[in-house]
């Protein structure tokens, strides 16, 4: 479990979905602001891609590590490759909804990162999340994030 506060410092992914369907996923698994800062700045970033939604999802990223592929536990890794300037990252939940088995998931990981197929075997790191938050919006105009207001979080110390 993260410790989770408004200055907290950890990699960190938004999910924005459309009936259930992934529709834009934006992070950083190394992020170097807190959380006050980077939410509301990567959701206001991945709503301008696709703001057609009805749920955002935050997910709160362990440090990578380097883990033995065999180890890797479908739907509680999240895994990443980095090979140069090649990089790639799935989250833990892409292998169930896709119902891939673990050689299909370190696989797809080398082809997102444009690597040869079995680059994997070089090393790859594994990470768990812990889902922070998920808003749900029954129609987008209803959206707190799409105003034209900024953002504002809650001051954690008051």
């Amino acid at each position: 479990m993260i410790p989770i506060d408004f200055e907290t410092i950890c990699g960190l992914f938004v999910t924005l979905r459309k009936n259930g369907k992934e529709k834009v996923c934006l992070g950083d698994p190394f992020e170097t602001k807190p959380l006050s800062e980077a939410v509301p700045r990567l959701t206001k970033q991945a709503l301008l891609e696709d703001d057609e939604v009805d749920e955002v999802e935050v997910s709160l990223l362990t440090p990578p590590r380097p883990i033995d592929p065999e180890r890797i536990i479908l739907g509680k890794h999240g895994i990443l490759i980095m090979k140069g300037q090649n990089r790639a990252l799935f989250l833990p939940h892409v292998p169930t909804e896709k119902k891939w088995d673990r050689a299909t998931y370190l696989e797809e990981l080398c082809l997102k990162a444009k690597l040869p197929i079995d680059a994997w075997k070089d090393g790859v790191q594994a990470f768990e999340t812990q889902v922070l938050t998920t808003c749900l919006w029954d129609n987008p105009s209803n959206n707190p994030l799409m105003s034209k207001k900024p953002v504002s979080t809650p001051n954690p110390t008051s």
